[in-house]
């Protein structure tokens, strides 16, 4: 009885043997995704060309997160947001390119003010007068050399559905 039991291990173990173990299969790589491009946001000097610019903001000086104006405010900004220039600035009125007097063509992008600041030994004329900017949005072509600035007062963001944003100035500047 001893002969069967034998030759089924053998037969399990010779079976065992013969089924080759499947060989493992090649990782599978992830499909590569095009990373869409971040948005740039306007950064460098810009000389006031306006005769608005020249008399209240002066030259400018913008980074991602400030805009100063050399006639002595310093405007901090949340991170800057592309806009279609084709955007309404209020719920009914103009758009931005129509209040550029600009092609659609051109970058225009859309800043929270979140501090404004008097530098010391300055007495700056405010940008929306006796009213806080809380808006700027630029607009510019691609070599940055014509840069529109808009400056709004308001609690609300200006777009299409806005009422409670007001463009309280426009200023142009040159690199």
């Amino acid at each position: 009885m001893r002969l069967p039991h034998t030759l089924t291990i053998a037969a399990v173990a010779l079976l065992a043997a013969c089924d080759p173990q499947k060989p493992e299969a090649p990782p599978v790589e992830a499909p590569s995704v095009a990373e869409a491009p971040t948005y740039q946001a306007l950064t460098g000097l810009f000389g006031a060309t306006s005769s608005t610019a020249m008399g209240i903001t002066g030259d400018l000086a913008v980074t991602p997160e400030r805009v100063t104006l050399s006639k002595g405010e310093q405007l901090d900004t949340a991170p800057a947001t592309e806009i279609l220039p084709t955007a309404l600035i209020a719920a009914g009125g103009k758009s931005f390119a129509e209040t550029y007097v600009g092609p659609t063509s051109l970058a225009l992008e859309l800043r929270k003010v979140t501090a404004a600041t008097v530098l010391e030994g300055t007495t700056p004329q405010k940008v929306c007068g006796d009213t806080p900017v809380s808006y700027l949005a630029f607009a510019y072509d691609a070599d940055r050399a014509v840069v529109t600035m808009l400056a709004f007062s308001g609690a609300e963001a200006p777009g299409d559905a806005a009422t409670n944003s007001q463009l309280c100035g426009t200023f142009s500047y040159g690199e």
